[in-house]
């Protein structure tokens, strides 16, 4: 307990703190379906001071928003406990489950198979003819039956009576439910055989049920670990950064950082992982983390939590560890998720078939007459039944298109957004950093800049993540012709980005600006405008250069039906380029991000299924106006904090197969429903018939959530397989 109470010990949980909430992210082992969900999210309801709960299932995770008071974490913690949902506080961030609950549940399946194995034992005398033992034996037997069972029932299913006791407290069905019933009638109907020494005890069935449950619900989990792993494993962004190393910089992947490091993070960026702020102005928005948007000024030497939005211009930041142990990727995954339309629909089957199955065993006890075998073969079918199976067929399978997608440059920040992707029958495109690369662009110089003042221009488009910002810098550095080293004399204030228009700053007290001519200068000139002081300093024409594939992949879009938009900030010289793909009518040039968004609106009103793919910069109003929003960042680019899924720019083409595979992880969904609907079926009518006892159903239950399981994870690997192989 006094461990629980270190600061240092409650920090390793903490995502993110502020004076007015904390918000603690605990790994819990004993999630094990949809229904262990619903009832954690319901914790404000029952924790006092807990202002959010929201789990993760695929990972096991859950995260809190509460107030920070003292001893809350204690309390907290102490809480989880008392549900029966006690967290993993040994888990390291990396995700590696802690032995402590892994003990547990061993501990009580161990209870329950020496259990089971004593009742097995006492009960052979009467599957072989008991009565010529007398009645002072069987008597005997029955009585160490019972003594054997109480550990069983008292201890070893008291996760699944707790579980079924906050479903029926806040009434909603859960595949436990049944179960804790049909345990329940078991005990007390075979304990009634001993007490009057009438009719036939179960107490083999009963102690053989709560152990196989267990062994089911461990190997269950087992699995659902190794599914996570796997996608831990493939789970970096196409994100990069820019590192301070031996006073210069040097572009490393993420995935390569490590504490101690300094890297840069420009106007747009997000901070990867817990963070010193070493130089510059740090004004950083955490809404991934608050879901509020109101930015919060760091100066040099605070502490950045993962998940900041850099709103200023360039900072310098130390990392405080390693990127294993930050929370970025949780994060975005973990961000405000759109329900599933399939998930709510089989969850909402879920709750009307355990309801279902309550009614048919008292049906099933009455029809076979009310006696010790009609109130076997109603236990049978409340345990056979699994809507648990049912409900998971599309988390699992959606889980599982995630993983394969990611695999090939696709990264989906849930299941929902697999379901959109299918669904999309309207494309619209960004242009600049989309559509065309950024950094192999044929711009030149309309007029060069004054040589005295390039370091300034190089200074302030540095600050920035915009693709004609970079495209501009490695203008200017080519100009300069040095090597790109640090200029720790020049300092960069008061910086301002505005979206579709262009940037300004103090840079060592000059006035610098770049942006469209149509800004600075009020006029529609092409090319970029540069400013020092005041004065037209110079002015950049950028040229663009498609990406490989790209018009390939317009032109399958096109023939699968496929509508598309081009919406660009940009002037229309390369019009030219597009208009084969796109029509005279759906390309619209020089748009702000209010236009785009008023464009889309427009689609989304008529009926289409519209998906926005940009660079993520710029196009945050416009993502949000769509049903789907897709960001294809630069390898060195900028995190997309409002896309829903983000696709490594080399992989842009395969945008049409991204597409097509969504639509195949989705129909397997139904047949994963099939096969959970053939388990149940083809149980309950064994069970009606008096074929099957209640420990068999106890072994048939697990099977059916893993054939489930076995088939989203391994038939869709095989198509994932097969069809990247043909497109």
């Amino acid at each position: 307990m006094e461990v629980l109470k270190g600061r240092d010990f409650e920090e390793t949980f903490v995502r993110y703190r502020d004076v007015e909430r904390v918000q603690y992210v605990f790994r819990i082992p004993s999630i094990h379906c949809r229904a262990c969900v619903w009832l954690l999210e319901k914790l404000p309801n029952w924790v006092e001071g807990v202002s959010r709960a929201r789990v993760n299932l695929e990972q096991g995770l859950l995260e809190i928003e509460a107030k920070p008071e003292p001893e809350g974490f204690v309390g907290l913690v102490l809480s989880l406990d008392r549900l029966g949902y006690s967290p993993d506080l040994h888990a390291s961030r990396k995700g590696k489950a802690s032995s402590m609950e892994l003990r547990r549940h061993w501990m009580a399946t161990g209870v329950a198979g020496f259990c089971f194995g004593n009742v097995m034992l006492f009960s052979f005398p009467e599957y072989l003819g008991g009565g010529d033992l007398g009645e002072a034996f069987e008597g005997v037997f029955r009585w160490l039956s019972l003594l054997f069972t109480l550990p069983s029932f008292f201890y070893s299913s008291m996760s699944i009576f707790r579980s079924a006791f906050y479903s029926f407290k806040e009434k909603k069905a859960s595949v436990d439910i049944p179960i804790a019933l049909g345990i329940t009638v078991l005990f007390i109907w075979s304990c009634s055989c001993v007490f009057w020494a009438q009719g036939t005890p179960y107490f083999d069935s009963l102690c053989g049920l709560i152990f196989f449950l267990l062994i089911g619900r461990a190997y269950q989990r087992k699995s659902f670990s190794h599914l996570v792993f796997e996608r831990d494993d493939h789970r970096f962004f196409p994100i990069s950064l820019s590192l301070l190393f031996q006073g210069k910089r040097k572009a490393i992947a993420l995935r390569e950082l490590t504490k101690s490091d300094q890297f840069f993070i420009k106007s747009g960026g997000l901070v990867p992982v817990r963070s010193r702020l070493i130089k510059g102005e740090g004004v950083f928005d955490f809404r991934m983390v608050t879901g509020e948007s109101e930015p919060l000024l760091k100066e040099e030497g605070e502490v950045v939590h993962a998940g900041g939005l850099q709103r200023g211009g360039e900072v310098l930041l130390e990392a405080l560890e390693d990127l294993d142990e930050s929370e970025l990727v949780r994060m975005w995954g973990g961000g405000e998720e759109r329900p599933s339309r399939r998930e709510a629909l089989l969850d909402r089957i879920s709750g009307v078939f355990t309801l279902a199955i309550l009614s048919f065993s008292v049906f099933t006890f009455f029809w076979h007459g009310m006696d010790g075998e009609a109130l076997h073969r109603a236990c049978a079918i409340l345990i056979v039944a699994c809507p648990c199976a049912l409900a998971l067929s599309a988390p699992l399978t959606l889980g599982k298109v995630i993983r394969e997608l990611a695999q090939r440059g696709c990264y989906v920040r849930h299941g929902a957004m697999v379901e959109t992707l299918a669904d999309v029958d309207h494309f619209v495109f960004d242009k600049t950093g989309t559509l065309t690369h950024i950094d192999r662009m044929s711009g030149k110089w309309l007029a060069k800049p004054n040589p005295s003042h390039l370091e300034y221009l190089i200074a302030l488009s540095r600050q920035s993540g915009h693709p004609a910002s970079q495209a501009l810098l490695l203008a200017l550095e080519k100009e300069r012709g040095k090597a790109d080293e640090i200029q720790s004399d020049f300092s960069v204030n008061d910086f301002l980005e505005f979206p579709g228009k262009g940037i300004e700053a103090k840079v060592d007290g000059h006035d610098v600006r770049i942006g469209s001519a149509s800004w600075l200068s009020g006029q529609s000139d092409l090319g970029v405008l540069l400013e020092v002081d005041g004065r037209l300093e110079g002015r950049f024409l950028p040229g663009s250069l498609v990406r490989e594939g790209v018009l390939e992949s317009l032109t399958n879009l096109r023939g699968d039906g496929i509508g598309l938009s081009l919406l660009s900030g940009d002037q229309d010289h390369d019009a030219e380029k597009f208009v084969n793909y796109f029509g005279d009518q759906d390309m619209h040039f020089e748009c702000s991000p209010e236009d785009k968004a008023f464009k889309i609106k427009e689609k989304v009103d008529g009926g289409a299924t519209v998906a926005m793919v940009g660079d993520g910069l710029n196009d945050g109003m416009a993502m949000k106006a769509s049903h789907l929003g897709i960001s294809v960042p630069l390898e060195d680019g900028n995190f997309a904090p409002n896309s829903d899924i983000i696709i490594r720019e080399s992989e842009i083409f395969q945008l049409n197969s991204f597409r097509k595979f969504s639509k195949i992880g989705v129909r397997n969904i139904w047949v994963c429903v099939s096969i959970s609907l053939f388990y149940n079926i083809l149980g309950l009518n064994l069970a009606f018939f008096g074929l099957i006892s209640p420990m068999v159903c106890a072994i048939l239950m697990p099977i059916s959530a893993l054939s489930v399981l076995f088939y989203s994870v391994g038939w869709t690997a095989v198509i994932a397989k097969r069809f990247f192989k043909l497109f």
